[in-house]
């Protein structure tokens, strides 16, 4: 017998050898013993019983299970704000709800900046990225590709329809890496046991500002409010910190979308106005009448444009004004930022080299220097360029084919025939 099963049988044994004594015992109370019956129920019955339930449950667990069959496409449909709405061929849990305008982590699903981009021109689009998590049948990658949809009478855009499908194994195979630097990986492990405290302090200190764990004086809340900026400022530095550790690893996670100049330079100038107050100086930017997109990760180009002019504006003077110019030059989006005056001085391997305890409060909390490398290496990631020059700074990213969206007033098999007769 094995011990195993014996061990596992130990608590019954004893409560049938507990309820085996009693019978005996009152059997002997009431009446003479007599020979037992030839079915009687022994321990070792018992003890038998519990090791063939025992050997037959672990035949059963090892007998492999065959593996459904994995779902190679859906359908679905989306309404006029680009939320998905209908699914066909997967369980719906998980992708109703989900929102093509958001390239970010929606519940169980993650979407890729392509058919965000596509959302906002309202064009057809193909191949975006989607990964579903959970454990209903839609997990796991998907290739989207979708057409969108308008009234034929009114000419109103009511939503996308498209499918969706597997990756083909070429578009799933990542290619050969190099070895990660140890020093980028304990950067990044740093990176991680700093954002953690970093954002319970910000978060504490937001609760104390707003007064929602009760009442607090003017001056607390007032202190609340610098420790929250100052956390948020670190922050910055900590994600900033992350991404060079993810470059030097080559560990950059990079989703191509298209990211509209004159709404990207809209949102950084407002966040840097009050730098800019403080400063004295003043940021004007100059762009053609027409909207010019950059092709790649919105939160890359985002991060790049922002340090870097933060970086400038920092350097500003009393009086001093920056001005920022966007040309589109061949298959590039030129933006070419004024070198403060402060500036002006350094060789560029001088200028690269600036920390932070070589420059006043208002300067980037890593220091002018490190922001600089920052923003010359996601240039690089993103397939441009960052140019020091002795009186401008020249930005070169790749730009983005614009392809018109459908005419409204068309439906989509309409234009699919017009394309045909002009081929």
């Amino acid at each position: 017998m094995a011990l195993g099963a014996v061990a596992r049988g130990l608590p019954f044994v004893a409560e049938a050898f507990r309820h085996a004594k009693l019978a005996e015992t009152e059997a002997s109370v009431a009446e003479p013993a007599e020979p037992a019956p030839a079915d009687r129920f022994e321990i070792s019955d018992l003890v038998a019983r519990i090791e063939a339930f025992n050997r037959d449950r672990t035949v059963d667990a090892a007998t492999p299970t065959p593996a459904a069959a994995e779902i190679e496409g859906f359908r679905f449909e989306t309404d006029a704000q680009g939320v998905i709405r209908m699914v066909d061929g997967v369980a719906r849990s998980a992708l109703v709800g989900v929102s093509l305008a958001y390239a970010a982590q929606q519940g169980e699903a993650h979407l890729d900046g392509v058919a965000a981009g596509a959302f906002r021109r309202r064009s057809r689009f193909s191949d975006a990225r989607l990964e579903v998590g959970g454990l209903s049948d839609a997990f796991g990658s998907w290739r989207l590709s979708g057409v969108p949809a308008f009234e034929h009478a009114s000419g109103r855009f009511i939503g996308f329809r498209g499918t969706a499908r597997r990756p083909r194994r070429d578009e799933t195979a990542a290619p050969a890496k190099p070895a990660s630097s140890p020093v980028a990986d304990s950067l990044r492990q740093l990176v991680h046991e700093l954002r953690t405290p970093t954002n319970a302090i910000a978060g504490f200190a937001e609760l104390i500002e707003t007064q929602l764990l009760g009442p607090v004086s003017p001056t607390y809340r007032d202190r609340a409010t610098a420790i929250r900026t100052q956390a948020g400022d670190l922050l910055a530095a900590i994600d900033d910190l992350d991404t060079a550790a993810r470059i030097e690893g080559h560990a950059l996670d990079l989703r191509p979308t298209t990211v509209p100049v004159r709404a990207l330079l809209d949102r950084v100038t407002t966040d840097l106005q009050p730098l800019a107050a403080l400063r004295g100086a003043s940021l004007s930017v100059a762009m053609p009448a027409s909207d010019r997109d950059i092709l790649g990760d919105d939160r890359a180009v985002e991060r790049l444009v922002g340090r870097l002019l933060a970086a400038l504006v920092s350097a500003g003077r009393q009086g001093e004004q920056l001005g920022i110019v966007v040309r589109p030059v061949g298959d590039t989006i030129t933006i070419e930022f004024d070198r403060p005056a402060a500036l002006a001085a350094h060789a560029t391997d001088v200028l690269l080299s600036i920390d932070a305890e070589q420059e006043n409060d208002g300067a980037p909390l890593l220091g002018t220097g490190f922001a600089l490398r920052l923003a010359q290496n996601l240039a690089v990631e993103l397939g441009g360029v960052l140019t020091i020059g002795a009186e401008r700074l020249t930005l070169q990213l790749p730009a983005a084919d614009i392809v018109e969206a459908e005419r409204p007033t068309a439906g989509v098999a309409e234009v699919e025939r017009v394309a045909d007769d002009q081929r």
